[in-house]
Parts: C-alpha cells; structure tokens; sequence
C-alpha cells in the first residue's frame, strides 16, 4: 500500500509540473525572452516532448514525489 500510495504521488507531481509548465513558459518568454514589435513567440511542447532534457526533469520530478510520500508514510 505504501508503495502505490507514493507511486500515485509521484505521478501527480508529474501532472501538476506538466499543468503548469505553460504557466512558466509563459512568464519565462515575458520575462527573458522578448521579440521586437513584429515579433511572435512560439512554444511547441510536442517537440520539446522529444528533448531529453525534459525526461530527465519529468524523472527526477516523479521520483520527488514518490520520495517525498514514502518518507512521509513512515514518519506516521
């Protein structure tokens, strides 16, 4: 039980960081990124999918959450 209990939290870690990736996307290219006054700003997230990058982020992300309701499961 303890095992599944954190396996969901890691996955939900990973559905919250993916809901709000656009969120920072957005703030990022405000922020950092600013294109003249003809300029568009563009973000595919299908490609970015393909970055390895972004499967290392989504693994440690995961594997923070899993951790994080493991441990708490035990200090109860």
């Amino acid at each position: 039980m303890v095992y599944l209990k954190s396996l969901i939290a890691g996955t939900v870690a990973v559905a919250i960081a993916v809901a709000l990736s656009p969120i920072v996307m957005g703030i990022y290219f405000l922020v950092v990124y600013r294109p003249g006054a003809n300029g568009t700003i563009g973000w595919d997230p299908t490609s970015s999918a393909k970055q390895p990058l972004i499967w290392v982020l989504s693994v440690l992300i995961f594997v923070a959450g899993f951790v994080w309701e493991f441990r708490r499961t035990f200090r109860n």
